[in-house]
């Protein structure tokens, strides 16, 4: 390694570390309730060090949600073309993105959106692309009289129903719990059998 790529190295290592220290504590607090030049004295670095790798609170909240983003995209390509069925890969990439959103509290949400625009704006671009990629898979299994659009649509407006917090400490049942029983109604009506498609997709 040269010493150009060794210095590379450490720097991205430290922006690692700095971005975990800092969602350690916007995860419970929000990100607005971090201080800068807290954060810097926990991980034994300059206020100025910490400036030099992320120019503002702004630029840390942004760095996160990409990074948060990246690690679902990651997950979702991990399981195309794996053998699963549309269930199971719904399922999985479900779960992906409500682990990720559940790390956070609702106040780290409420503050995202309110104080931090251009960084909630980039979360809201990337989960609609990572929705758009996962509407795209299930196209093929649609059932035929169904419209896709308004297939697609429905499919999100219950996962976001199914996800939301409060109405799911009303009713007694975990997020988790909600978004599987959403996603198993929405199958049920919706998608033709696997072998279906197989067989109407075969040439011969």
């Amino acid at each position: 390694m040269s010493a150009e790529q060794a210095v590379e190295s450490n720097r991205a290592l430290v922006r690692e570390r700095i971005l975990d220290a800092f969602a350690e504590g916007a995860r419970a607090l929000g990100p607005r309730n971090v201080v800068m030049a807290e954060l810097a004295r926990d991980l034994g670095i300059s206020t100025r060090t910490l400036y030099q790798h992320f120019a503002s609170k702004s630029a840390l909240v942004l760095a996160l949600m990409d990074r948060w983003a990246d690690q679902v995209q990651a997950d979702q390509e991990l399981h195309v073309d794996d053998g699963r069925s549309p269930y199971e890969q719904m399922l999985e990439a479900a779960r992906s993105w409500l682990e990720g959103q559940c790390a956070f509290s609702t106040s780290f949400w409420a503050q995202l959106e309110r104080d931090f625009p251009d960084a909630f704006g980039r979360f809201q671009t990337r989960l609609r692309a990572l929705l758009d990629e996962g509407r795209k898979n299930l196209l093929p299994y649609i059932r035929e009289d169904l419209d896709d659009g308004l297939a697609l649509a429905l499919m999100q407006s219950s996962l976001r129903a199914a996800s939301d917090p409060e109405r799911c400490d009303r009713l007694g049942i975990s997020r988790q719990e909600a978004v599987r029983q959403a996603i198993e109604i929405w199958v049920r009506g919706t998608l033709r059998p696997v072998r279906a498609v197989h067989v109407a997709s075969d040439p011969d």
